[in-house]
Formats: C-alpha cells, structure tokens, sequence
C-alpha cells in the first residue's frame, strides 16, 4: 500500500511540473505571433511520448503522435492573411495544454545585421513624435536579446524572447529600420506583417555564418580556424587572465583622464570596444566571434516559414582585414540560411550609406555588396549613397532608408511595378582616347541630376583624377579635366560621398557608386 502511494505521489508531482503532460513549445510561439500564410505553417514542440497533440487556429487544423522521445511536429494548412486576432489552441489527448492569444496570419520577415539593424526607436530624436501614432495591430514583432550566443546551434530562444503587438508602449524596444519598414509595408499590401528581430551591434559577417559552412568561402574558413584553435584551449584560467587585462586596460585609462583633468588637457578618448564584457565561453570579444550568434539567434528559426529578410550590416567587414571576398561571404550567408529556412528567401541588402569612415573602406564595400547582386539569386541591394551623416556611423534617417526596403520588396517580392526601387546602374563600360563612356539601366526613366556635375573621377595614368561628365541619354561620357588619357572610371568612390551625388534618376533615385578600369 505505501509503495502505490509513492507511485501515485511521483506520478503526481511529475504531472504537476510537466515532465509527462504538459506540452511545451519555443518561444517563437506565443500571444502576438503572426503565421506566414499561403505555405503550410509548421508548429512543434515536446510533450508525453506516444500522446497525440492537435493544433487549431479558426477552421484550420492539424495533428500530430508524439514520438517516443517527445517531440512532435505538424503543418497547418495553408491559410490566407487573416487581419482578425484568433486564439491558437493546442491539445493533448484532448484536453488543453496551450493557447496563445491574439494571434494574425500575414508576411513574415527577418531584420538581421549589426548596429544599425540593431539601433532602436527609443534611440531616435524624434522618437516622441513617433510613439504616439505608432498604433498599427497589423504590425507584429518578435524581440530577443542582441546578446544571446552558443557554442552549439540553439533550438530555443533566450528567455526574453516575445512577442509584440506594435503600439505607442512598445514601438520604442523595436527596431528603427524593422519597425518603418514592417508598418509601412502592412499598410501598403493590407497584411499583417511580423518583424522576427536577429542583429548585435559590430558583428562581422562571420558571426552569422554556420559552423559547417565556414569553409565555403576562404575569409570565413580561415577566420573560423583561427578562432577554433584558440577556443580549444579557452579555460577558466585564459578566461581571468583577459579579464584582468581589460581592467589593467581600464585602470590605465582612468588615470589618464584624471591627469588630464588635473593638467586642464582633453580627456583621452575612451575604447567603445570596453562596452563589451570580457566572455567565459569565447576568447573574442562577442561581436568578433564566429557563428556563435548564428547559433544563438538563427538557428531557433528552424523550421519557420517566411516572406523574405531585410539585412544591414557591412560597417565592421569595411578594414583591410576583413573586406577580402565580401561578396563571397555574403554568397555564403545567404545560401547557408536558405539551406536552413529550405527556401530560397529573397534577401534585400542596405547598401552602406555615406559616412566619414577615417581608414574603413566603405567605397569598396559598397561595391562588393553591389557585385553580390550578380552573383545571388532573389539577392537585392539599396541604394543609400545619398543617405547617411558625416560623423555619425549610426544615422538618424532610418525611416528613409526603410522606405527604400519597403519599396525594393514591394517591386521585387509583391510584383508591384509602379514601386519606384531601382537605381541606375552601368552596364557597358567603353574607353576611346581621353574619354569614359558609361552606358546606363535607367530602368525607362530618364537622367534628372541635381546641381553641378560632380562626383566622377578618372585614371590618367596612375593617379585618379578629377572627370568632368555629359549626359548624353542613358550614356555619360566622362573626361579628365586637364586632359589625358583615360583608363578607368568611378563614381562616388569615397566614404562620405553625400555632397557629390549628383546623378538621379527622374524618379529621384541616386545611381549606384562604381568603379572599372579598362582591361589590358
């Protein structure tokens, strides 16, 4: 008799923490989620071996026997934008085990990068103009932490993850450019529309490249090398002994400012790269290392369906060391995540804006971006060279840039034609004598420039001029100012580029900033 009463009592209490019944599922399910439509909507999760779980959202349903390990999965079927909250059920062996509330069927999107996909409402200027009227249900957002990394690639998000009904509360936690281009794009295609958040300010590329797909492209592979054979003897000791650098670092520093102080000097200029803490599971600092975020932050996505992905990162791949093959790595990335999400996404790119970058190389990455388009399928950039601020690396105009994102996906994704996304672009490059000509895809619109012609440079020799260009249709003819012969071309060729552009389109759109030299 007292050992059936220790069986039912351990029965019980394992039922009562839900190690037997209780279905659980990740955090990317929950109240405010939104459902990709038009394409079976998987859901998963754990439950009791052998149980049989079913899901209902309004007349769509579907059901699943959990496996003998608990875990189960099932597809809804495929369900049109539904603008009307429903209430998500879920059931085990007929009785309810979860329902999360408020739930859409719309176009889901993911807002990955570093610190300018990552930058925040909160942190805009104008951000109290904003909030009030920031009231838009149609527009869903999923939050995480920009600091969530692993060793190993995650099935679940970090704890904070949720989900968020867009309102005059919450618009501040969301991110600038996935917050104007997730209510601008439900407003303009009727649907709802989710924003699933993934970016860390000052990541690499790197960082958002799988393990097993670093030797795809030779940065990455010799990068991820590099970095395992240091992380292979990473312990508690290696682990303090950087700790105590950094703060030999940090005692340095504040002595310094203080006998500035005192002298009545400058205070010497504070590292930034301090603001990030010294970590017990990689020897770099977080937003140098290799595909830990990815772990962290993408790799939970499995599974989930979706429209496209809005990326904006390249400011930390813009030095000598890292800009090597960006469009390789670039390449690399995406097809690793297509492989992941087992469709081919269409990806638009923000394309580096002007900024004053000291020894970065943002013409080149800029470029290297733009050379990704030739080589990626469903991968397109946005033009921002007229966007941007001179001596801030993280720019105010994101609603502006954001626009342009909605707009490149309105025209390449939804087959808007009317979107007014493309940018002139060169297509032929021709060199006779002491002239350049550059033969353009003005996308059946005409040249419109603004001001004075500027902005070209030429090569005479070898040393890039300055180009004095004429219009002559879709063509421009560039030749040197003091004459020569001309042996390449480019336009815009510098980081802050902002007071140079001159050459529009008529719908008001900038041209892309290049670079060619005649081949021998």
């Amino acid at each position: 008799m007292k050992l059936i009463k220790v069986i039912f009592f351990v029965s019980s209490f394992f039922v009562a923490v839900g190690v037997f019944a209780k279905v659980q599922m990740p955090k990317i399910f929950g109240d405010n989620m939104l459902l990709q439509r038009d394409i079976p909507a998987k859901l998963w999760g754990t439950a009791s071996p052998k149980s049989r779980v079913s899901v209902a959202l309004g007349k769509y349903k579907a059901g699943a026997l959990v496996d003998g390990k608990g875990n189960w999965f099932c597809y809804l079927p495929m369900m049109p934008a539904n603008k009307t909250p429903q209430t998500l059920v879920v059931n085990e062996d007929g009785k309810k085990a979860l329902e999360f509330k408020n739930v859409l069927v719309g176009d889901v999107w993911l807002a990955s990068g570093q610190s300018n996909m990552g930058m925040l409402m909160k942190e805009l200027n104008n951000i109290k103009d904003i909030a009030p009227n920031a009231n838009n249900p149609l527009l869903r957002y999923f939050i995480q932490s920009s600091n969530s990394i692993s060793r190993k690639p995650m099935k679940d998000f970090d704890k904070s993850a949720q989900w968020l009904e867009c309102t005059p509360d919450t618009v501040g936690r969301m991110s600038a450019i996935g917050y104007f281009f997730g209510d601008k794009l439900s407003k303009s295609i009727d649907v709802p529309v989710a924003i699933i958040f993934a970016a860390k300010g000052a990541t690499q590329i790197s960082c958002w490249i799988p393990e097993n797909c670093a030797s795809k492209d030779e940065h990455t592979k010799k990068y991820v090398e590099n970095f395992n054979s240091e992380l292979a003897t990473y312990n508690e000791a290696a682990y303090k002994k950087k700790l105590a650098e950094r703060n030999d670092e940090i005692a340095a520093y504040e002595a310094a400012a203080l006998k500035a102080k005192q002298e009545g000097k400058p205070k010497p200029a504070r590292d930034w790269r301090w603001r990030e803490p010294i970590s017990k599971i990689t020897p770099y600092l977080t937003f140098e290392t290799p595909y830990f975020h990815y772990n962290g932050k993408i790799a939970p996505l499995v599974g989930i369906t979706m429209k496209g992905i809005i990326w904006y990162q390249g400011e930390s791949n813009s030095s000598k060391d890292r800009i090597e093959n960006y469009d390789e790595q670039l390449k690399n990335m995406v097809l690793s995540w297509r492989d992941l999400f087992r469709a081919p996404l269409p990806v638009l790119c923000v394309q580096l804006p002007s900024y004053t970058g000291g020894k970065a190389l943002w013409p080149e990455l800029r470029w290297y971006q733009y050379q990704a388009t030739k080589k990626i399928p469903h991968f397109y950039i946005v033009n921002t060279i007229d966007c941007g601020e001179e001596k801030a690396i993280h720019p105010q105009d994101k609603e502006e840039v954001a626009s342009r994102l909605e707009k490149m996906a309105l025209f390449r994704v939804y087959g808007d034609r009317s979107a007014k996304a493309l940018f002139p672009e060169p297509i032929r490059f021709q060199y006779k004598g002491d002239t350049a000509n550059i033969k353009f895809n003005l996308n059946r619109r005409k040249f419109a420039p603004k001001g004075d012609p500027r902005g070209f440079e030429v090569l005479v020799g070898d040393n890039w001029v300055e180009g004095v260009p004429e219009i002559r249709r879709d063509t421009i003819s560039v030749k040197a100012k003091d004459g020569g012969e001309v042996k390449g071309v480019r336009y815009l060729w510098k980081n802050w580029a902002q007071p140079d552009v001159w050459l529009f389109d008529s719908a008001g759109i900038p041209a892309v900033s290049f670079i060619d030299e005649a081949k021998n």
